[in-house]
């Protein structure tokens, strides 16, 4: 997964930025061992800015939260 995401610094957090375009079904499917939530917006080529929180999920089931609710 991580070869597919690149962290960058925003005001001295760490966000995680994945494209999902570029995520395979397995991984889309597999339970992500980070604690993430994808923001409420989509971020420029397509990526969502993922931050570190306290429910565990998986990036499928946020991508699917994200595209139901938009």
């Amino acid at each position: 997964m991580f070869s597919l995401a690149s962290f960058v610094e925003d005001m001295n957090h760490a966000w995680l930025v994945v494209n999902r375009d570029l995520l395979p079904v397995a991984v889309l499917n597999a339970r992500v061992e980070l604690y993430l939530v994808i923001t409420p917006y989509v971020v420029a080529s397509g990526t969502y800015r993922v931050s570190k929180v306290t429910k565990r999920e998986t990036v499928a089931e946020r991508c699917l939260a994200n595209a139901t609710t938009s």
